[in-house]
């Protein structure tokens, strides 16, 4: 469904004290209107943290942490989303939940980090031999790797958020 440019607006610049939950089923019942589905599924960007450290990656990009030997460096394609399902007559939030590429639980991922530690914890993948700075030409491959790791996230997340 098209929508304005600015049809995200209040959600992504909302004001300093608000509730997310709100600020998109207004999006959602301005953008959808009377459009009568049955069901509206938004996918919006989200953020999530690089490694330990108190810097965040958000949406969907490339993330780069450089090491003083190359065989240190390494790349990362990332798509970090949360999906909102909401009933399409009254509007109200049925179902969240974050992207992701696996069903594992916070306890399960403690213990995967111990055996191999994982800089970002969101649908990702490892960019292997990615020059950085990348040039132009590397960034537009990147467009077919990048479709498919927001589809496997998508895949793996939207049967349980639209399941009854």
């Amino acid at each position: 469904m098209a929508q304005p440019a600015n049809a995200f607006e209040p959600y992504d610049h909302p004001p300093l004290f608000h509730d997310p939950d709100v600020q998109i089923k207004r999006v959602v019942q301005t953008i959808a209107g009377g459009s009568g589905c049955e069901r509206y599924v938004v996918v919006v960007k989200s953020g999530a943290n690089w490694g330990d450290s108190n810097q965040g990656v958000r949406g969907i990009g490339i993330v780069h942490r450089g090491g003083i030997i190359d065989r240190f460096s390494v790349t990362y394609l990332f798509a970090v989303t949360y999906l909102y399902v909401f009933d399409g007559h009254t509007f109200e939030l049925l179902k969240k939940g974050a992207g992701s590429l696996t069903n594992e639980t916070l306890g399960e991922r403690l213990l995967n980090d111990l055996v191999k530690p994982t800089p970002l914890h969101a649908p990702n993948r490892e960019l292997e031999d990615f020059s950085w700075p990348p040039a132009p030409e590397a960034v537009t491959g990147l467009r077919e790797p990048t479709r498919a790791l927001l589809a496997a996230s998508l895949d793996k997340v939207l049967p349980g958020l639209l399941a009854p």
